[in-house]
């Protein structure tokens, strides 16, 4: 990100909420001109001043960092929404979110084709994930152990393992997946 779009957020919140410089100063302990310089992108703040400004600001320090300008409210109407392959496997997603600043979560509606499946790996970054069935039905897989979703169902689980979703029916199963991790789909 540049440090001119850096200071453009932090001057958009701060005028946002009514605050002058010196008010947050007086809330990061640090100085307003050093913010002013920020802002108009003369300077790039420390990460902690960096911290102490968004926490005055009321805001998580990873909302300045995104590397996208996202708005505060994520809205996709059901015209918009694009469907895109999956990468190993057959069947399509539609994100359901484009994500908020310094939000978490990642919404996506996904078509599974008859006797297709996703593996979830384990990783560093490992999240949770919530699947809620809407059409068919599906098997999971974890630690050996298997798990029935049928319509109406779901199940919450943590990436820390390898884990299976299959549609294992002659039809197309379609289901709901909210995840922790930003960008899970890109291993899917």
């Amino acid at each position: 990100m540049e440090i001119q779009e850096l200071g453009q957020r932090i001057k958009r919140v701060r005028k946002a909420r009514g605050m002058t410089l010196k008010d947050v100063e007086g809330s990061s302990k640090v100085s307003a001109t050093h913010i002013s310089e920020i802002e108009r992108g003369k300077t790039s703040p420390t990460v902690g001043a960096l911290s102490r400004i968004a926490g005055a600001l009321g805001k998580d320090t990873s909302f300045f960092l995104e590397s996208r300008n996202l708005e505060e409210v994520s809205r996709i109407r059901f015209e918009e929404r694009e469907r895109s392959p999956l990468a190993t496997t057959s069947g399509y997603y539609q994100p359901l979110t484009q994500g908020i600043p310094g939000g978490h979560l990642q919404i996506y509606k996904i078509h599974l084709d008859s006797d297709s499946e996703l593996f979830f790996s384990n990783s560093r970054s490992a999240g949770e994930v919530t699947v809620l069935c809407e059409r068919g039905k599906l098997n999971f897989v974890s630690g050996g152990e298997e798990y029935r979703i049928n319509e109406g169902d779901s199940l919450h689980f943590t990436e820390a393992k390898e884990h299976r979703l299959m549609n294992q029916g002659k039809e197309g199963a379609d289901f709901v997946l909210v995840s922790t991790r930003r960008h899970l789909l890109e291993n899917l």
